[in-house]
């Protein structure tokens, strides 16, 4: 059988919907499927977004593809809905809701187009997708009530379904010294960056010992520390990018990883820094909701409350032992979160034959 997977990326292991997508494709490559991507690679990067899933349907027309099963990405699906042929939609986050985020919190200036443009048609493939689709897999449940209650899906059909981690092994620090909190993230708005460098910029001048470590962000060392005070600079680390083999060392020594996020689908570096029980403190909501019970396993915060992150890292820091029992938790809530297992559950959610 063969499955045409679709969304506007590449498969690579170095990114978040990238490496999904790459364990996807070993998971159903091991149970005899064809697995067919089609993305930016194979349509080229000048297409329009909203008109990517019409493209692709051409695509598929030209080269006369037909598969057994679609698995795309909410922003096409509505172009890939063929009577004859079952579609199965998946979201690494509800875009409408992130949008709907965007102009609650007010962290990204919109242009004068975007504000044009009605959210009805700026969604539509999406929301016809979800209507149509057989199958809806979802990363949280914060999204499922969002589809169910204000898009009226029928809930039968909706997977939650969970990102894993891969076993890295991290030495258990004594916190006796230094602490490093971690944010590994792109540097861009709806992560929360102006929060983290305004909670940073205190923290860090106040506590000498506090150091961060700024990974993946995807930009320059030196455009990074000029978003902080000079005083601080020197408490700072950055690696903007790394590779899959160096991926362990981005989370080694580290006690602490923050996670601002306006919106998420479903951090895959939440749930890997988790798995090496690194306590998590993260904005609450979207999947960290899910995967983070304050004060159990972790600690949580109003989104886009900068005092309130604040006041959750010095609690942490001013209790070693509790950085520590918070970390034990996380590590033992996410162990069945492995890739293997993780993919195997979706396959048999998703039962196709």
């Amino acid at each position: 059988m063969t499955i045409v997977h679709v969304a506007s990326i590449t498969l690579i292991t170095s990114g978040g919907m990238g490496r999904i997508a790459t364990e996807w494709k070993l998971a159903f490559e091991k149970q005899g499927f064809e697995f067919i991507h089609i993305g930016w690679k194979e349509l080229g990067k000048t297409t329009h977004p909203l008109l990517f899933g019409w493209k692709v349907r051409q695509y598929l027309l030209k080269h006369k593809i037909k598969p057994d099963y679609f698995l795309v990405h909410e922003p096409a699906a509505g172009f890939l809905y063929f009577k004859s042929i079952p579609l199965i939609v998946f979201s690494h986050g509800i875009e409408e809701i992130a949008w709907e985020q965007k102009i609650k919190y007010k962290y990204e200036l919109l242009g004068w187009k975007s504000k044009l443009l009605p959210s009805a048609l700026r969604f539509y493939s999406n929301n016809y997708g979800f209507k149509k689709a057989n199958k809806v897999l979802l990363s949280n449940n914060s999204d499922k009530d969002f589809l169910i209650h204000k898009k009226g899906i029928d809930p039968s059909k909706i997977i939650i379904f969970k990102n894993g981690y891969h076993d890295f092994v991290m030495a258990k620090s004594n916190h006796s010294s230094n602490v490093i909190c971690l944010f590994n993230a792109s540097w861009i708005e709806r992560k929360g960056i102006k929060l983290l460098v305004n909670a940073f910029n205190h923290l860090l001048a106040k506590y000498s010992f506090l150091k961060l470590r700024l990974a993946g962000t995807g930009i320059s060392s030196d455009k990074l520390y000029s978003e902080f005070n000079s005083s601080v600079k020197k408490q700072i680390e950055v690696v903007s990018n790394f590779t899959a083999e160096e991926e362990a060392n981005i989370y080694a020594g580290t006690s602490i990883f923050v996670l601002p996020s306006f919106f998420e689908g479903q951090s895959l570096a939440l749930t890997q820094a988790m798995s090496m029980g690194i306590c998590p403190v993260a904005a609450n909501n979207s999947g960290q909701s899910d995967l983070i019970q304050n004060e159990v396993n972790g600690l949580l915060f109003e989104t886009g409350n900068t005092e309130q992150f604040i006041f959750q890292i010095e609690k942490l820091i001013n209790d070693r032992n509790l950085i520590l029992t918070l970390g034990d938790k996380a590590k033992q809530s996410v162990q069945a979160f492995k890739w293997e297992r993780v993919t195997k559950k979706l396959l048999e959610d998703l039962n196709l034959s």
